[in-house]
């Protein structure tokens, strides 16, 4: 096709698209794909300028060091998440669950805020409760390696083999209570009239969770498994001590936890 310009590129991918009866793709004409190089700078640019819809490639920031927003992120994502790698089709995924609008909205303001990354968010529909449930996505090799390499949380299937990371043992007290909280938002149940407890498919997870929580000063039961999953409980005579540690002056937390403990601890006092 003669001497390229912007002009005979668009309308090439114009052409391309009518001739395979569907969205152009680079392999699909050799030439043209480096003319949009050297007139566009990529292929998604020209693309764009085509008219063509174009899912952006991000980059996300990988933090530098532990701070107590990452601290709550690490727990949700050991509990409510897991890291997806498949070397063979070069898929490297970070993935975190919730059935709740507003806890979706926490989790992408969080991931934005540490790691300037707009999340994908897939929502499906389960068929046993009829309910919505939320995928969120951050499809990122880099950040899965700093959380596998550099934080130390195993990827692929982990419910077994999942430990409290390193990091979190020798962190400051402030990182720890966030870190807590995030693993009691994604894997605790609250209910306004049990003690907080913390299932795991592992009870190796829940003994670190037990030794952490006694640096705290707050003491726990034995862990015991019930049909499907270990349980590590607190005591519920130190609900206001959890409620106050924990939540009272929370930035980051789900609302359905904090609000069940306050019925939870305060009872009769508490107004709806």
């Amino acid at each position: 096709m003669g001497k390229w310009d912007e002009e005979k590129i668009i309308n090439r991918i114009k052409q391309l698209h009518k001739e395979l009866k569907r969205r152009p793709q680079k392999r699909d004409d050799g030439g043209l794909y480096i003319a949009t190089r050297k007139f566009f700078g990529t292929w998604n640019n020209a693309m764009e300028k085509a008219g063509y819809k174009v899912k952006r490639t991000q980059k996300p920031v990988i933090p530098d060091k532990l701070t107590p927003e990452l601290s709550y992120f690490i727990g949700l994502l050991i509990t409510d998440g897991h890291l997806v790698e498949n070397l063979k089709k070069r898929h490297y995924v970070l993935l975190l669950f919730t059935s709740y609008e507003d806890e979706l909205k926490l989790i992408l303001r969080l991931i934005k805020d540490l790691f300037s990354y707009k999340a994908y968010v897939r929502k499906k529909k389960d068929g046993w409760n009829k309910r919505f449930s939320y995928q969120i996505y951050i499809n990122s090799k880099d950040l899965l390696y700093y959380f596998k390499n550099v934080i130390g949380l195993p990827s692929g299937a982990k419910s077994k083999i999942v430990r409290v990371p390193k990091i979190i043992f020798n962190t400051n007290k402030i990182n720890l209570i966030n870190f807590l909280r995030g693993v009691i938002d994604g894997d605790g149940n609250i209910s306004s009239k049990k003690p907080v407890n913390i299932s795991s498919g592992n009870d190796y997870f829940l003994n670190d969770l037990k030794n952490l929580f006694l640096k705290l000063n707050l003491g726990t039961s034995e862990i015991y498994k019930d049909v499907t999953a270990y349980i590590l409980r607190l005591y519920q005579k130190d609900n206001l001590k959890i409620y106050n540690l924990f939540y009272k002056n929370a930035g980051l937390y789900y609302p359905r936890k904090k609000q069940t403990l306050e019925i939870n601890t305060f009872k009769n006092d508490y107004k709806l």
